[in-house]
C-alpha cells in the first residue's frame, strides 16, 4: 500500500471542505498552507492536520491571518528551499 504524501492529502481534504488556497513543502520537514472559506471548515482542515495521513509526524502548526488572491480552487504548489 502506498502512503500519501501530506501535500496531496491536504488536497483531497481541503477540496471535500470547499476550501480553496494552496500548499507546497519549506525545506524537508515543513509544509506551509493557505487555507481560505468557511471559518468552519477552515478549523475542521487545521484540527485534521494535527493527524495528517499515515506516517505523518506533525509537532507544531502557526496560525496567521493573511490576505491572499483568491484562488478557484485548492492547490499543490512546488516545494521551497529552506530559508537560510
Amino acid at each position: 500500500m502506498r502512503f500519501p504524501w501530506f501535500r496531496d492529502w491536504l488536497v483531497r481534504k481541503a477540496a471535500k471542505l470547499r476550501l480553496t488556497g494552496w500548499v507546497r513543502n519549506v525545506g524537508a520537514d515543513t509544509v506551509e498552507t493557505v487555507l481560505s472559506g468557511e471559518d468552519d471548515a477552515v478549523d475542521a482542515c487545521v484540527q485534521l492536520s494535527w493527524h495528517g495521513p499515515s506516517m505523518a509526524s506533525v509537532s507544531h502548526i502557526k496560525i496567521t491571518e493573511t490576505k491572499m488572491h483568491e484562488e478557484k480552487f485548492f492547490m499543490r504548489r512546488g516545494s521551497i528551499p529552506s530559508p537560510e
